[in-house]
């Protein structure tokens, strides 16, 4: 018999292998980092990321190295096909600068999973260099939920000082990386031992600890734009309520097996900061 407890499970499986979730979590992401300043956010840029990441992030399980699942493979070969045609549509109405920061972004992506490096065993891809792994991936997300929007709300009249563009870009940082450490322990198994990943080098317990460390130092930038005034106590909440989540979910990593913890859980964490920081702002003006 079909539930819907049925129904909900097929449904977050499909978003979540498809990349339709992650991809949605960096467009509302981008989106929210103008909201938290006070500013409009931009549904172009959100929906060039949108399909961009769509694209990126299944082409990398179609043509790269990484662990591949058979699950809804025609139905991200499609979403790679449509986001390649509607990712350009809406990449050519944004700034150059904004172009540039997400051409990059997407070129390391790519490059993540396709090998293209010569080595004395074949090519390999950028996150099998050692140690690289966790700065690669906090370099694309920081780059594309807070720089590029960032270089939207610089072109705006007045702009922006340099000290809140510092604390919201270390605050998103210090984010993504506490929440990319427990992948690197899911990945255990199937990432080589030359890379080196955080797990890897300081054990599993350890790396779960430095993952809720950063998530805990994550509330000092985000005090400080309170206490300068770059937001306000409103957002500085949801900062708080973000990093107990992050916290509390960074240990379960342990006993996790479901890939929908992995897929959706985590990833998440990252969506609720947008969600509760428009929600807040909205609730505000």
């Amino acid at each position: 018999m079909i539930t819907p407890k049925f129904l909900a499970r097929i449904l977050l499986e499909f978003i979540g292998e498809t990349n339709i979730f992650i991809s949605l979590t960096a467009a509302v992401s981008a989106y929210a980092a103008f909201t938290y300043f006070g500013y409009q956010g931009s549904f172009t840029l959100s929906t060039a990321i949108f399909f961009s990441a769509l694209f990126t992030y299944n082409a990398q399980r179609l043509i790269g190295d990484l662990k591949k699942r058979a699950t809804f493979r025609l139905a991200k070969k499609w979403l790679s096909v449509i986001s390649l045609f509607a990712a350009p549509f809406f990449l050519f109405q944004l700034g150059g600068d904004q172009i540039a920061v997400l051409a990059f972004a997407g070129a390391i992506s790519i490059g993540y999973a396709v090998p293209f490096i010569p080595g004395a065993s074949g090519l390999k891809s950028l996150r099998k260099i050692p140690r690289l792994k966790i700065w690669l991936i906090a370099l694309v997300w920081v780059l594309v939920i807070a720089v590029v929007p960032l270089l939207g709300i610089a072109q705006k009249p007045g702009g922006m000082d340099v000290l809140p563009v510092f604390l919201y870009i270390l605050q998103q940082t210090l984010l993504v990386m506490g929440l990319t450490i427990p992948f690197d322990v899911r990945d255990l198994e199937v990432d080589h031992a030359d890379q080196k990943t955080l797990p890897m080098t300081l054990g599993v317990n350890r790396a779960l600890r430095l993952g809720q460390f950063l998530m805990a130092v994550f509330i000092l930038p985000a005090f400080l734009s309170y206490y300068m005034g770059y937001c306000t106590i409103y957002v500085f909440a949801v900062q708080l309520a973000v990093a107990a989540t992050g916290i509390w979910f960074i240990p379960k990593t342990h006993s996790a097996r479901s890939p929908l913890f992995f897929l959706i859980m985590l990833d998440g964490v990252l969506l609720l900061q947008a969600v509760l920081v428009l929600g807040v702002r909205g609730a505000v003006l």
